[in-house]
């Protein structure tokens, strides 16, 4: 297994999310952008523009709440 030099390891402690630092006013804004978004859902591949928020579906299936089936961390 190869080694990763130390210059590209950051300590922990001087770790902060890049989205912690865009303040509030600025994560509300990107959460409201991304539910209008649904007004003409283009969300996936297949483009079909319904409304999502009258909790309508298409092709997707998805309605107005889509279901998380799993998460995880990305660290890239």
């Amino acid at each position: 297994m190869p080694t990763v030099p130390a210059e590209f390891f950051l300590p922990s402690s001087g770790f902060s999310p890049a989205d912690l630092n865009r303040g509030a006013a600025e994560l509300r804004r990107r959460a409201a952008e991304a539910v209008e978004a649904l007004r003409e859902c283009m969300m996936c591949p297949r483009d079909c523009g319904i409304n999502r928020l009258e909790d309508r579906f298409a092709v997707c299936k998805t309605g107005r709440y889509a279901i998380v089936s799993s998460f995880f961390e990305h660290f890239g």
